[in-house]
């Protein structure tokens, strides 16, 4: 559904939203250093993960992340 890409300093991380296909819609944060990591919590109404998405984007800008990419589709 959504893909947004967050940099501070040298570190990068991706945070998204997709839906799975099965109804369901995953919140998707992927950190790319220093080794890859990624973290999902599922969510069965969109609105909700939209939500959640919402607020981890608020608190990445809060303590100095800035969004340097975003996409439509995961």
């Amino acid at each position: 559904m959504l893909r947004w890409r967050f940099e501070k300093g040298q570190r990068a991380l991706t945070c998204g939203v997709a839906a799975t296909g099965t109804g369901t819609y995953d919140v998707i944060v992927h950190q790319h250093w220093p080794e890859p990591g990624r973290s999902v919590q599922r969510f069965d109404q969109p609105g909700a993960a939209l939500l959640r998405h919402a607020t981890i984007a608020a608190e990445l800008r809060e303590t100095g992340w800035q969004l340097t990419q975003h996409s439509r589709e995961w």
